[in-house]
């Protein structure tokens, strides 16, 4: 079973969102890619800096969760391929 948010995050972190989400305004910045934000507030998620309680800001949630997702598989041992190499042909 699967915890829901108020499990999950204490009540400084909600505080800390809420109060993000008030002051929020449609285009402002994802903190994790830079692009414009125009979700509605619910689909927007509190960033986190790594594995630290340090936090970055709203973020779209898909780039929140993608870059959390990551760092479980890297501290779980999964390394990404690397990329591959361009063949060019002369």
């Amino acid at each position: 079973m699967v915890p829901d948010h108020a499990q999950r995050y204490g009540r400084q972190h909600r505080a800390l969102r809420a109060q993000l989400v008030a002051g929020y305004i449609p285009g402002q910045p994802c903190s994790l890619c830079g692009k414009a934000m125009h979700d509605h507030p619910s689909r927007l998620d509190l960033a986190h800096a790594g594995s630290s309680a340090a936090t970055l800001g709203l973020a779209h949630r898909a780039c929140n969760r993608d870059t959390a997702a990551l760092g479980n598989r890297t501290r779980a041992g999964h390394r990404p391929d690397p990329a591959p190499t361009p063949r060019t042909r002369w």
